[in-house]
């Protein structure tokens, strides 16, 4: 009897098990709200709990999927990973900042500068006038009735010569190397396009600077020697001058000699004699 007993609890176990397994049974086999449920923004008030839940998390290990804080972690990630990219931004930027021109290309920039004031340095020289020499050669209101100072006209005119000639020289030489100064000033200029740090954009600003602190020194230069040559110019004739007066003054001279007595520099002062009438 007990068998028969046992036998029949077994089979209405098994009839009960099979009839689940044979049918979907909410909250058992099936979540209660299976939209709800497995929305990832939603809650299934009937799961919470049922007994599909406690299977559901018992076959994921007992791990709840937080969406809430997957987006945490992953907006933590990319702000980690925005914040690495600003630091590498900004360390790229302090590198450019700190890097200067090239050697080469400053050297290059550094010899084309020193070219314009070297240039600029030969032509000012060319129109100098030294006035301890001119007072040596051309006449001056001081100089001119001083008896131990002897002034040559070719002297002058050589001196002349060669001053007029050095001038022309300096106002050539501001010619010849003007390819050379626009070169570089456009060599300058490509820098300045390229330069992307403070130091460079520093370095070029230096070298527009004195590229253009030499082309004034040039043309100061190149007027100085302009007014060098009309200084020159009225040396000779302030010298004519004085000369002229000096001549006018020695000859209006009155001028006492001993016609018995006469010197050699009186001699030329003497009235010639009358011709008288003519010997028929």
């Amino acid at each position: 009897m007990k068998k028969k007993i046992l036998a029949c609890s077994i089979l209405g176990v098994l009839s009960v098990f099979g009839l689940a397994y044979g049918r979907s049974i909410p909250g058992v086999t099936r979540p209660y709200d299976p939209a709800a449920y497995y929305s990832e923004t939603a809650i299934s008030v009937r799961d919470s709990p049922s007994p599909f839940a406690l299977m559901d998390l018992a076959r994921n290990g007992f791990q709840v999927k937080d969406v809430t804080r997957k987006i945490k972690s992953e907006l933590s990630q990319v702000q980690t990973y925005a914040q690495a990219l600003l630091s590498s931004v900004k360390l790229n930027n302090k590198i450019k900042d700190m890097t200067g021109i090239s050697g080469s290309v400053s050297q290059q920039m550094m010899h084309d500068v020193n070219n314009e004031f070297i240039q600029s340095e030969n032509i000012n020289k060319a129109g100098h006038l030294d006035d301890a020499e001119v007072k040596t050669i051309f006449r001056t209101t001081e100089t001119v009735n001083d008896p131990t100072k002897v002034f040559d006209w070719r002297t002058q005119q050589k001196w002349l010569n060669t001053f007029y000639e050095n001038t022309l020289d300096g106002a050539q030489a501001n010619m010849v190397d003007t390819k050379s100064r626009i070169n570089a000033v456009q060599n300058i200029v490509s820098v300045s396009d390229k330069v992307e740090g403070s130091l460079a954009a520093q370095q070029v600003n230096t070298d527009i600077n004195a590229i253009y602190s030499a082309e004034a020194a040039r043309k100061n230069a190149l007027i100085a020697n302009y007014a060098a040559l009309e200084a020159a110019h009225n040396l000779y004739l302030n010298d004519n001058q004085l000369h002229a007066a000096q001549e006018t003054k020695n000859n209006m001279t009155i001028r006492v000699a001993n016609p018995d007595n006469m010197e050699e520099t009186d001699k030329k002062y003497i009235k010639p004699q009358p011709k008288g009438f003519v010997d028929f």
